[in-house]
């Protein structure tokens, strides 16, 4: 009991910040990287080595901060993997996730000495794996992704651009559950553009794509409800079933209707289809390559074609996609081309809602003083 009594004491005590003491460093040694990465299947020699240089660069960008030298009132530790099979990732061009954990040093109540928290920040950075900050971005994700078409979405937020990055910050764009209050940024390796305007040949695509999958889905229910007929029929003519002959009927009829009426519902889709089709191809080479500028109001309340605004115009909201011809592709072009940089504050601060406590701080500042170029070089 008095065991108990002391333990119980000692989890009531406050946590006691060690914000001078100095934490230990782990996980800053690329041997163990360079090992995963020859363990990965399918990657050249030549990606692997183009990969290694680059996530060595990247150990060091962060470990010759001077927050890490020394870290004081925390613990570093870097975690590395590869990403298997990314969404929407580029082949032959590895995804993978450097990510260093900062875990702030407490004093044991039991014991009075210094120990690692469970809890802290992180950095991450993240190579090749885009779609992990632009998956299920904006208004049309969800239908896209029904019928299997690239993703695309509205102007991104960008808060900050240089030579070596773009910053974007989500929390301006209605979306808090990517990287919620925070930015991140994007290190290109390359000097094509990561973002392009979406195409109107594209758009029209996807028109026709959500036409089509909306009569596949009419003559799921055609078939359906014809098979309920004939089972229904079946029903009505066994003559056990004598005395619901006639609830029987109603549900045949009910069920004829509706086949009725899938078959109007696509045989008008088959027009909208068809009319979508014909404008398509009669637009121009211009005309398609057209960058898609949209009136959601127009877009929401009738044909959605009402809602492309003409070529030319400045009104509306653009729409942009991921360039699919961002990524250099030519044999002995390097394993990682683009970089996502981001940062994790999980704890509440302990000073309050309107401050960032040491730890946190010191993250942020990690953020903004990384040295972008070398990172952007490093994938060269």
């Amino acid at each position: 009991m008095l065991v108990c009594m002391a333990l119980n004491v000692a989890a009531q005590q406050p946590v006691v910040y060690l914000t001078t003491e100095t934490g230990q460093i782990t996980g800053n040694d690329p041997a163990a990287i360079n090992k995963s990465i020859d363990a990965a299947r399918g990657l050249a020699p030549g990606r692997a080595a183009s990969l290694k240089k680059c996530m060595a660069m990247q150990l060091r960008t962060i470990y010759t901060d001077r927050v890490m030298n020394p870290p004081k009132g925390f613990a570093a530790r870097t975690v590395f993997y590869l990403v298997k099979d990314p969404v929407g990732g580029a082949p032959g061009f590895p995804a993978c996730v450097l990510t260093t954990g900062m875990y702030y040093l407490v004093r044991d109540p039991r014991t009075g000495a210094a120990k690692v928290s469970m809890d802290g920040t992180a950095i991450g950075l993240e190579t090749n794996n885009l779609h992990h900050f632009l998956g299920q971005v904006g208004n049309f994700w969800k239908e896209c992704d029904e019928v299997k078409v690239p993703e695309f979405f509205e102007e991104l937020p960008v808060t900050d651009s240089s030579a070596d990055y773009i910053q974007l910050d989500f929390s301006k764009y209605n979306y808090p559950h990517i990287t919620p209050g925070k930015p991140f940024r994007i290190v290109r390796g390359n000097g094509r553009p990561i973002f392009v305007p979406l195409k109107r040949k594209a758009f029209l695509k996807f028109l026709i794509a959500q036409k089509i999958s909306e009569m596949k889905a009419c003559q799921d229910n055609i078939k359906d409800d014809e098979k309920i007929v004939v089972e229904q029929g079946n029903l009505y003519n066994n003559p056990a079933m004598s005395t619901s002959r006639q609830l029987i009927a109603t549900t045949i009829e009910k069920e004829k209707q509706y086949i009725v009426d899938e078959n109007k519902k696509l045989a008008q889709l088959r027009l909208v289809t068809a009319d979508y089709q014909k404008v398509l191809g009669g637009m121009t080479p211009r005309e398609r390559d057209a960058p898609v500028r949209l009136d959601y109001k127009r877009y929401l309340s009738a044909d959605p074609l009402d809602g492309l605004l003409a070529e030319g115009s400045t009104e509306g909201t653009a729409l942009f996609t991921v360039n699919p011809d961002y990524y250099d592709k030519s044999e002995g072009a390097p394993a990682a081309q683009l970089i996502v940089v981001y940062y994790e504050l999980p704890s509440v601060t302990i000073f309050g809602p309107d401050r960032l406590n040491y730890l946190q701080q010191a993250t942020t500042d990690l953020f903004h003083r990384l040295d972008y170029h070398t990172l952007r070089m490093s994938m060269r």
